[in-house]
This record gives C-alpha cells, sequence and structure tokens, in this order.
C-alpha cells in the first residue's frame, strides 16, 4: 500500500498527489493588473526561478496581468531571480536600464533587493519605480518603504497539509489539492500614476 504524501506548493506531476498551494497566476495577475490600472504603462518583474512550479506560475501570473490590462510583453523587463535579495538586487540593476515605472518581484527579498539597487542609482520608491512583492515577509528594514506585497498564508501551510494527510490515512490515501486564498496589500511602495 502507498503511503499517503501531502506536498507543500503544487508539483509539477500533480495526478495522483495531494498538495497545498495557493494560486500564484491569478494573485500575481491582480497584482499585475492593480499596477495598470493606477497607471503603470511599464510593468518589469523579477521572477522566482523558472525551473519551478512556483516561478513558472508566478511568470504566468505576470504575463497574463499584462495581456489582460492591454500591456505589450517585453523580453527585456523579465529578469529570472532565485528568490533572494542578491538576486533582486542584480535584477533591478538590470532592468532600470529600459527604464520600467514598476516591478513586480516575485518575493519580498527580491523586492528589498530591487529597493536597495534602485536606491543606489539614485532613484526613488515609489516615486520613480514602483515595487510589488510576494511573500508578505514579515521583516523588513526601517529605512524602505513599507511594500506593497501579496500575502500567502504561511502558517495555514503547515495546519491545511496535516489535515489533509489525516484524511488520506483514514480514507485509503484519498487524495486532496487545495489552494489557500491570498490577500493584496497595497502600501508604500506603490503610488497611482497620473
Amino acid at each position: 500500500m502507498k503511503k499517503p504524501l501531502v506536498v507543500l506548493g503544487r508539483p509539477f506531476e500533480t495526478n495522483g498527489v495531494s498538495f497545498v498551494d495557493v494560486n500564484n497566476v491569478e494573485a500575481v495577475e491582480s497584482a499585475v493588473t492593480y499596477l495598470a490600472e493606477t497607471g503603470h504603462k511599464k510593468i518589469a518583474t523579477v521572477t522566482s526561478p523558472l525551473v519551478t512550479t512556483v516561478g513558472i506560475d508566478r511568470k504566468q501570473g505576470y504575463l497574463d496581468g499584462l495581456k489582460k490590462s492591454g500591456l505589450a510583453i517585453d523580453q527585456s523587463l523579465i529578469y529570472e531571480g532565485d528568490f533572494l535579495e542578491q538576486s533582486g538586487y542584480e535584477g533591478g540593476l538590470a532592468l532600470i536600464k529600459h527604464a520600467p515605472d514598476a516591478i513586480f518581484a516575485a518575493s519580498d527579498r527580491m523586492a528589498l533587493g530591487v529597493i536597495r539597487a534602485l536606491t543606489q542609482r539614485g532613484l526613488s520608491v515609489p516615486e520613480d519605480i514602483s515595487v510589488v512583492g510576494f511573500d508578505d515577509y514579515p521583516v523588513q528594514p526601517p529605512d524602505v518603504p513599507f511594500l506593497t506585497t501579496i500575502r500567502q498564508p504561511l502558517l495555514e501551510f503547515g495546519s491545511k497539509a496535516m489535515e489533509i494527510l489525516v484524511a488520506a490515512i483514514e480514507n485509503n490515501g484519498e487524495v486532496h489539492q487545495e489552494y489557500l486564498p491570498t490577500k493584496f496589500f497595497v502600501r508604500e511602495s506603490t503610488k497611482i500614476r497620473t
């Protein structure tokens, strides 16, 4: 008999696999749509690794948000990061050469790196460039604008996974796949463009 298993985050192969995740595509699409609705015309992104489902999904959400908003897709506005602040910093330096008015970073740590790069180049967040992150990371340096971000319910991931695992044990390995809700918080790192 197969032992029940629950994966945190959507795996590449979902057939017969229980998992808990958030709808990364939908969450990022709504953030990018918000940026477009608030007057941003040239939205860049620092993706998470594109060899992961989360990286692929968040990039797809970015692309879907641009399409939904009628904005052109420009490959020069897409930089692949690795979730860490240093890759956000490097992505910020690469992207400012193309003069975006907003940058969506696929993690708050990368968003902080983007802000550091912009600040070192004499640009102001959000006056010159708006920045949006993902995670609602609980620790943020006091010298940067409070991040506009997408919160995923990190504490609920573990409890929901345990609930699904117990149900699978009690029901002969029944497969359950669940997407938890995200929340978008508009804070100091974005502004309405006129």
